[in-house]
């Protein structure tokens, strides 16, 4: 990890080698493809992570609309804004805001600091409206 006063960003967006040419350290969640930087390790922060990333992954919908799921993430949210304070990044910049765990960072990181959705390819511009077989 950098030294204390080092500008770092968590990243996992495709202009990691460009922040870090301009002087930025970066960290990448964990979560993401390595692009460029350095992964923070913090095995506590890890096991909830990756006890909730099952929990999504294998639990039906009945299970996921809980309550119980809804206090797993809004507790696991609250170690996320924690962990981003902890750390001291100056800024989150995401791939983009529809995979789970990048929309949670970028909600997180917002309380603490700025954060940003750096789009990797063009947003589709059909959520707007229903597909016409549906209509």
């Amino acid at each position: 990890l950098p030294g204390k006063n080092a500008k770092i960003l968590l990243s996992n967006a495709s202009i990691n080698k460009e922040l870090y040419a301009a002087g930025y350290d970066i960290a990448i969640p964990w979560w993401s493809v390595r692009r460029q930087g350095f992964y923070i390790r913090n095995i506590g922060y890890l096991r909830a992570f990756s006890r909730l990333s099952r929990l999504i992954e294998s639990e039906g919908l009945e299970s996921l609309l809980s309550n119980e799921t809804r206090q797993r993430i809004a507790a696991f949210a609250e170690k996320s804004t924690a962990w981003i304070a902890r750390y001291g990044f100056k800024a989150g910049i995401f791939a983009d805001d529809m995979a789970f765990f990048n929309r949670l960072f970028i909600v997180s990181a917002a309380l603490k600091i700025p954060s940003f959705r750096r789009s990797e390819h063009p947003t589709p511009r059909r959520f707007h409206r229903p597909h016409p077989s549906l209509a």
